[in-house]
């Protein structure tokens, strides 16, 4: 398991951290908090980018 900080995600997918706090909040991506902090397992944003990639959604265009 290799779990990455939010500004990690933000920085490999090109979009802000509010973004990725958004689609924590809205379950679409699920995270572990430790403490005040939230980190993403790597395999469940693989997993969050297949089905955008299968629903056919741009993740940079969710968060504009």
């Amino acid at each position: 398991m290799t779990l990455l900080k939010v500004s990690q995600i933000a920085a490999e997918l090109q979009v802000t951290g509010a973004c990725v706090y958004g689609w924590i909040k809205q379950g679409k991506i699920p995270s572990v908090r430790l403490g005040k902090l939230h980190r993403i397992d790597r395999e469940e944003l693989n997993r969050f980018l297949a089905r955008r990639t299968q629903d056919g959604s741009r993740t940079k265009a969710e968060c504009r």
